[in-house]
Order: structure tokens, then C-alpha cells, then sequence
């Protein structure tokens, strides 16, 4: 429930972001944003993906994390990351996001 709303918040976050763009597309819609949170992500060494904002994968937090990675590496601390295989870690992962 926590990493949803962080998804969520984050999610409007970048919408309100990229309206304030001066972009080709006059709005941005989800495909562009998964676009480019893989991009992002890929872009800093990160095999994580996603498919769209109900993919299942996003549940252990990983490519959040990942992301706040690519975006800026001093606010995540990989050494306190969970592997996401359980509910607990999942937890741990949100909670850490």
C-alpha cells in the first residue's frame, strides 16, 4: 500500500513536471513516462524494467529505488536494500523508498 502511493505520488508529480515542459506531445501520457523511467534507468547500468504502472514487478520496490538511483545516486543506499522475494522485504523496500 505504501509503495502504491509513493508510485502514485510520484506519478503526479511527474505529470505536473513535464506539463511544465515545452514538449511536441501537449500531454504526456503513461507510456512516455514508463518510457522514460526505463530509459533513466537503464541509462545508469540498471537492468530493472517495467511494462506500465500495473506491472506486478513493481511490488519489491527495486525499480523505484533504482530509478531514485538513476536520478540521484547519493539518495539511495544499496547496502540497505531487501531482495524483495518476501512480503517483509517488500515492505522494508517501501519503507525505505
Amino acid at each position: 500500500l505504501s509503495l502504491a502511493l509513493i508510485w502514485q505520488l510520484m506519478r503526479a508529480h511527474l505529470v505536473s513536471f513535464l506539463a511544465t515542459l515545452k514538449s511536441k506531445t501537449p500531454r504526456s501520457t503513461d507510456s512516455a513516462m514508463v518510457r522514460w523511467a526505463n530509459e533513466t534507468v537503464e541509462a545508469a547500468g540498471y537492468a530493472s524494467r517495467m511494462k506500465d504502472f500495473g506491472d506486478k514487478s513493481l511490488a519489491d520496490g527495486l525499480f523505484l529505488l533504482d530509478l531514485l538511483t538513476a536520478v540521484e545516486r547519493r539518495c539511495v543506499n544499496r547496502d540497505l536494500l531487501a531482495d524483495g522475494a518476501t512480503d517483509e522485504s517488500r515492505l522494508l523496500n517501501a519503507k525505505y523508498a
